[in-house]
């Protein structure tokens, strides 16, 4: 479980620094 969130936060992140 906190592996999945840990990868989401990431995603998140990497999805918010290209917009």
């Amino acid at each position: 479980m906190g592996l999945i969130t840990g990868i989401w936060v990431l995603f998140c992140m990497l999805k918010d620094a290209i917009n």
